[in-house]
């Protein structure tokens, strides 16, 4: 009985990651961004896109914020678009909102250090959710 409750509060236990070890670069989208994950003021964490396997369209131009609800925002460029706004830590996880350009639409995430190097956020909109893994990365070139 007590090897059950020893092994099942090791499972559900956040492993003691400290609230900034989240600071990074974070390979997204199946490899095809990276987004820059940091902290503002010791409070926030927001991340924004810093790169794309693929940053132009077809025509050589930069990709934008096309599906963007404000239409007045749709012109912005991808590359430097915030998509995680005001997480706040609270519990071992941080928790706010992501911003997905492919789908113009922002939802509830919270993300959780699995390692030092595995991040996984629970993206949930309207009563749905599922999980995505982003793992630590480098900006090419560096």
């Amino acid at each position: 009985m007590n090897v059950l409750i020893i092994t099942t509060t090791l499972l559900f236990t956040n492993p003691g990651f400290s609230p900034d070890q989240i600071e990074g670069h974070w390979l997204a989208g199946e490899g095809q961004s990276i987004i820059e994950i940091y902290l503002t003021d010791q409070q926030y964490l927001n991340g924004k896109i810093v790169w794309l396997e693929q940053p132009n369209d077809k025509k050589g131009r930069p990709h934008t914020d096309r599906m963007n609800p404000d239409k007045d925002l749709r012109s912005q460029p991808i590359i430097g678009l915030r998509m995680l706004e005001n997480c706040v830590y609270e519990q071992g996880n941080w928790q706010g909102q992501l911003y997905v350009p492919k789908k113009g639409r922002t939802v509830d995430v919270i993300l959780t250090m699995v390692g030092t190097d595995e991040l996984l956020l629970t993206v949930s909109f309207r009563g749905f959710s599922r999980e995505i893994t982003w793992y630590r990365s480098q900006l090419p070139n560096e």
